[in-house]
């Protein structure tokens, strides 16, 4: 079992995914010229067309609103955690990398359980409090 850090708990973190994700991944969807997806990437954070944070991903939902760069976009959670060291993440790198993963290979899951219930799964099923 992982072990949580920086003053989160398994509790703590739920509320925290349950708070910041709308149970959907966080991605921003570019279109062709004929309108057919022509790709996503997943998002720390996902805009409405008026500038308002919608979503956000796994990793995402533990970086404060006041903390958050637009620089992060397209980094890996492993150069976030690098190049933010103030960000106090509840779990290490190696592990918040396998927890991201939970998100990105949602469509593995998709129409069965939203983003949120995964993601606690997730947590129940390798966190425990240190």
């Amino acid at each position: 079992m992982l072990k949580t850090q920086n003053g989160w708990t398994v509790e703590k973190m739920i509320a925290q995914v349950r708070a910041k994700n709308n149970g959907t991944r966080s991605i921003k969807t570019t279109l062709d010229d004929q309108g057919n997806i022509h790709s996503i990437q997943c998002r720390y954070r996902q805009f409405d067309d008026n500038g308002n944070v919608i979503n956000c991903c796994a990793a995402g939902c533990f970086i404060p609103d006041d903390e958050y760069s637009t620089a992060m976009e397209g980094c890996s959670i492993a150069k976030v955690m690098e190049c933010f060291p103030k960000l106090k993440f509840p779990l290490g790198v190696d592990e918040m990398i396998d927890f991201q993963r939970a998100h990105d290979f949602y469509d593995f899951y998709e129409g069965k359980e939203d983003m949120r219930d995964i993601l606690e799964g997730w947590i129940r099923a390798n966190v425990q409090d240190s």
